[in-house]
């Protein structure tokens, strides 16, 4: 079964709804489709700039 790059960040969101304060750490190739699809994502927008690697 083929998914999308959102489709896994929102399971990981799902996921990690409960483990606030563990650091999420996302290793892809470089595509800036990823990167566009990230940074539109809540999973990265609902942080604050101190959280962010």
């Amino acid at each position: 079964m083929s998914r999308t790059f959102r489709d896994i960040l929102d399971g990981l969101a799902l996921d990690r709804a409960d483990r606030g304060g563990f650091p999420l750490v996302l290793i892809t190739d470089e595509k800036k489709e990823y990167r566009h699809t990230l940074y539109r994502h809540p999973l990265f927008r609902n942080q604050d700039e101190a959280h962010r690697v």
